[in-house]
């Protein structure tokens, strides 16, 4: 008896969330469309595709798990219909599909053209860091196409993969890389979709950590009519951790480079031409700061723009 009566308290509530999700709008309000996005996407990897409710008295509502998910060639993506994978779609080659949403009760429908193009590289970051033998840190796969003028994070991709050059000091899982001995290593991702596309960065490990940055030239001046640019150099200093010797290494094109006045004077944090500089507004003056991603130890150099 008590069982029977449990059942009906759970349906009289199912029904209840039901007529209160119902009833988030106006009493008069009614559906009058949906919205898929993102909207006529390109990409090389899987995303989560959304669906949203527009009501006629202007309240918007998430229906992504409310409509019926389809892929016009499941051969080129599929998209998830169920409890948990609603509007996930799983890129599976090259090619051009429609992903449609369909609200069953109104059959309102939208939909969303994607176009799925094999990337031209893979970029590993970050880009040839120093790391400290005993130590781990999350590193990331980014795949660039049409001449680096598109990119997406492969990150969430169920198909990439990572491998080590060397498992005797450091391994990869999932791109978090842990260090066991001392020396080079590459490590790499790939994406086995588009298996000929690969990215590689070299991670050299020391028996040391990084105590601080020096960032050159500093102070520097710029002349922003007649020599507007300036190369920045960031320089690291390591600390043995038995002997306490110290090591430097340059480390200009794995850190992040920023300004603290960006009104004044940019710094690229763009891989190829981190630490380059440029006048923006004279006269002025800031600060080009590089981070090491890993330890957060920071560097800084002043700059004037004249």
């Amino acid at each position: 008896m008590k069982s029977f009566k449990a059942g009906i308290v759970m349906v009289v509530a199912l029904v209840t969330a039901a007529l209160g999700f119902m009833s988030c709008s106006s009493n008069s309000a009614k559906l009058v469309s949906i919205t898929v996005m993102p909207t006529d996407p390109v990409l090389v990897s899987g995303t989560q595709f959304t669906a949203t409710g527009t009501f006629s008295d202007g309240l918007i509502l998430n229906y992504t798990s409310e409509v019926i998910w389809s892929s016009s060639d499941p051969t080129v993506a599929t998209v998830g219909m169920t409890a948990g994978t609603a509007g996930y779609v799983t890129v599976l080659k090259e090619g051009i599909t429609t992903i449609t949403a369909v609200e069953p009760y109104n059959n309102f429908t939208s939909s969303s053209l994607l176009t799925v193009v094999t990337p031209s590289t893979i970029t590993i970051t970050p880009e040839s860091p120093v790391m400290a033998k005993g130590t781990s840190y999350q590193f990331a796969a980014i795949a660039l196409w049409s001449g680096g003028t598109g990119s997406q994070s492969l990150m969430s991709s169920p198909t990439l993969t990572w491998t080590s050059s060397d498992l005797s000091i450091a391994t990869v899982s999932r791109g978090v890389v842990y260090t066991a001995g001392t020396g080079t290593v590459n490590i790499s991702a790939r994406d086995t979709i588009f298996s000929s596309v690969s990215g590689t960065t070299q991670v050299t490990v020391i028996a040391s950590i990084l105590k601080s940055i020096e960032v050159t030239p500093s102070p520097a001046i710029i002349y922003k009519t007649t020599d507007p640019n300036q190369q920045f150099t960031a320089t690291g200093t390591f600390e043995d951790l038995t002997t306490f010797e110290t090591t430097t290494f340059e480390v200009t094109s794995f850190v992040n480079w920023t300004s603290s006045a960006t009104g004044t004077v940019l710094v690229s944090n763009v891989t190829g031409s981190k630490g380059y500089a440029t006048a923006v507004a004279a006269p002025g003056t800031a600060f080009i700061i590089a981070t090491d991603p890993i330890t957060s130890v920071t560097g800084s150099a002043s700059v004037t723009v004249q």
